[in-house]
Parts: structure tokens; C-alpha cells; sequence
């Protein structure tokens, strides 16, 4: 009985897709797009012109950690792990974020809005996957879920850390799709 119904769902999932399956999808994108405008872009937007605002025009981060990932991920571009070029250390909270930082090290002074950029991406995709997770409900509590999440999981926040977290966050989501 299991069995059979297993092979039921994967002969589901193998189907072609019909005429109704193709006609949602046009909708769902712009659902989707919506969404992340509303619950991603929109707050950003708003957060990133207060920071500049406050600071005078100067992107500062919530934490001190990406400062130091920048730093690293600095020197990693030219050769050496560590802070200091005399002296080899593991400096960095995160082992993975200083080497996807490091190819951006050539940037200059826009090197230091790289880990921004980074998390703003994750945040509209994290948005969209959330928004994709509630797909078989109607809108209405499809956008409450998706903001309420957004907000409870302070996913806006969480790109002014310039930490790796969004990344985390959108993999870990990705997984539960």
C-alpha cells in the first residue's frame, strides 16, 4: 500500500505539466516578485537610506566581525591567511565567508559593501523561497506568513550584519522547499 502510493507521487512528479500548471506560473512570478519587493526590497531600501543617513553617508555594519572577514579576505587575495602579513592566524568566525569574499578584494573602497550586497541578493531570495514555500495557499495568507516570517526571523536586520547568516538562512530555507 506504500509502496504503491509512492510510486504514485513520483509518477505525479514525472508528469508533464498541464495547460493549468503553465497558466500559474506567469502569476506566481509576479506573486513572487511582489513579495520580495514588499517584504525585502522595500524594507532595505528604507534600513540602508536610515544607516547612511545616521552615519553621514558612510556604511557602517551592526557587528564587528565583517570587518574583520574584509580584512582577511583581503589578504587571502594576496597569498597570506592571517591579519597580519608577518604572522599566519585563523582570525575569521566563519571559514567559508573570508574565501567567497576574497575574489572581490580588488573592488577597492566598494570592497567594504560587498558582504551588503551579498546579504541583500540572500534576502530576496530567501523572501522568494519563503514566499514559494506557501505556494498552494491563497495570497492573502501567503503574504501575512511571508511577512511575518521576513520580520520574525529579522531577515532585513540580519543583511546589515555583514556576516555570512543570510547565506545560511536562504541554504537552510532551499533545504526545506
Amino acid at each position: 500500500m506504500i509502496f504503491r502510493n509512492v510510486i504514485q507521487i513520483e509518477r505525479a512528479r514525472q508528469a508533464p505539466p498541464t495547460a493549468a500548471h503553465l497558466a500559474y506560473r506567469p502569476a506566481h512570478a509576479r506573486e513572487t516578485a511582489i513579495a520580495v519587493g514588499l517584504f525585502g526590497l522595500l524594507p532595505f531600501v528604507a534600513m540602508l537610506l536610515l544607516v547612511l543617513g545616521t552615519t553621514h553617508g558612510n556604511l557602517t555594519y551592526t557587528l564587528d566581525d565583517p570587518y574583520i572577514h574584509l580584512a582577511l579576505a583581503r589578504n587571502l587575495w594576496h597569498g597570506h591567511y592571517g591579519i597580519n602579513a608577518s604572522e599566519p592566524s585563523a582570525p575569521s568566525s566563519s571559514i567559508l565567508w573570508p574565501f567567497l569574499l576574497a575574489p572581490f578584494a580588488t573592488l577597492g573602497a566598494a570592497f567594504e559593501y560587498v558582504p551588503l550586497a551579498i546579504n541583500a541578493v540572500c534576502l530576496f531570495a530567501t523572501v522568494a523561497v519563503i514566499h514559494r514555500m506557501f505556494a498552494g495557499m491563497p495570497a492573502t495568507p501567503r503574504y501575512t506568513i511571508t511577512a511575518l516570517l521576513t520580520l520574525s526571523l529579522n531577515l532585513v536586520g540580519l543583511v546589515f550584519t555583514g556576516m555570512e547568516h543570510s547565506l545560511q538562512v536562504l541554504l537552510t530555507a532551499v533545504a526545506i522547499l
